[in-house]
């Protein structure tokens, strides 16, 4: 399928599969680009793959779906990488397979996590 995307200026992008549109407050253009992030519709598809992805970018994609804040002690974990897929993700059931699979320690604190441990 397609979908337009208009602003307010009545300007327009026609956009097709694994496209995004982007609206730049500055200087209000619009701007396309691929979509290579597989997890951008997790929160519909509940479903969540990282396949081979830095552990950085794991953890901005669990901070956005599960609403938490993470905190990674050692910043050389960040380079790591990390391959799993989760159908119907829990946040305990996400967190055990990256303690045993990356071998870190995980406190959690409300809607704050630390993830601490010695990097790849």
């Amino acid at each position: 399928g397609r979908v337009a995307f208009k602003d307010n200026y009545e300007h327009e992008l026609i956009l097709t599969k694994n496209e995004l549109g982007l609206l730049s407050k500055t200087n209000h253009q619009l701007n396309k680009t691929l979509n290579v992030n597989s997890n951008f519709i997790a929160w519909k598809t509940k479903k969540l793959k990282f396949n081979n992805i830095l552990f950085s970018e794991v953890c901005a994609t669990l901070e956005n779906y599960f609403s938490i804040t993470i905190d990674v002690k050692d910043k050389a974990l960040l380079n790591c990488h990390f391959t799993g897929t989760f159908n119907d993700p829990k946040l305990k059931d996400v967190i055990t397979v990256l303690e045993n699979t990356m071998n870190v320690k995980v406190k959690i604190e409300e809607k704050q996590i630390s993830i601490s441990g010695k990097g790849c």
